[in-house]
């Protein structure tokens, strides 16, 4: 075939030609552990993500604790989704 990856009818996962099965939330995954480093490299040193933090917990330190803590536990299943 001349794809690199096959849907299956469900569109649920691919499988790529080297053999490895990827959902749609493994993709999720790759594209956010992908994605924030490299936002952090293009942007200028004010609007880099931590930066970005550090002025929301000077403004509003308890919503952005708050914010961190749910962002950490949902994908661990500490809160429900």
């Amino acid at each position: 075939m001349s794809h690199r990856y096959l849907r299956d009818p469900l569109r649920e996962r691919t499988r790529w030609a080297i053999g490895i099965t990827m959902r749609d939330s493994d993709r999720a995954w790759v594209a956010l552990a992908g994605g924030v480093p490299a936002y952090d490299l293009i942007a200028t040193d004010d609007e880099q993500l931590t930066n970005a933090a550090r002025r929301y917990f000077k403004s509003q330190p308890i919503a952005t604790a708050s914010m961190i803590l749910v962002t950490g536990l949902h994908p661990v299943g500490g809160i429900p989704p």
